[in-house]
């Protein structure tokens, strides 16, 4: 597969509003990178697969989950960056209606090899089963939807003893 080697000055400009999120320039670099491949790519929706399209020779998969895994950075920082970004893209005014939607995904887990799996509400079936669940987010302004945030829920009993 044939790698991301140059973005579009246009391209380079936007990334540009978000560099305040990372304290290591590394990081924007590699958040540049990584989340160029997850809009340009088809599929390979994994760290390994997105890490094939970007053509860096300081950078390898390990380099990526380094960076979404341990790296410091704030998410909830970058969402925010990311929709004022929007909201000044799209000429959001105070005036204008701005809707948040938010959906709670379960998935169905069993065994210890996911952290924060759980005895959890299944709205689906109704049941309490074992699994996970995910807390995504998006804001509406017109037609235009933009992911906000995701978050994985964690029972409050494995939270405190450190499970997850």
């Amino acid at each position: 597969m044939l790698g991301l080697t140059h973005l579009p000055p246009w391209f380079e400009q936007a990334f540009e509003q978000f560099t305040p999120t990372f304290s290591d320039s590394r990081n924007v670099t590699s958040f540049i990178s990584f989340t160029s491949a997850v809009i340009l790519s088809h599929s390979k929706w994994t760290v390994d697969g997105l890490s094939q399209g970007i053509s860096r020779s300081d950078a390898s998969p390990r380099t990526y989950r380094y960076f979404l895994g341990e790296a410091n950075w704030d998410a909830t920082d970058l969402a925010h960056l990311q929709a004022e970004f929007l909201f000044d893209e799209l000429d959001v005014g105070s005036g204008d209606e701005v809707l948040l939607h938010v959906d709670d995904t379960f998935v169905g887990k069993t065994g210890d090899a996911t952290d924060g799996v759980a005895e959890l509400y299944n709205s689906a079936t109704g049941e309490l089963e074992q699994g996970n669940k995910f807390v995504t987010s998006c804001l509406q302004v017109s037609n235009v939807y933009i992911p906000y945030l995701a978050r994985m829920y964690i029972k409050e009993d494995l939270a405190s003893n450190g499970t997850v």
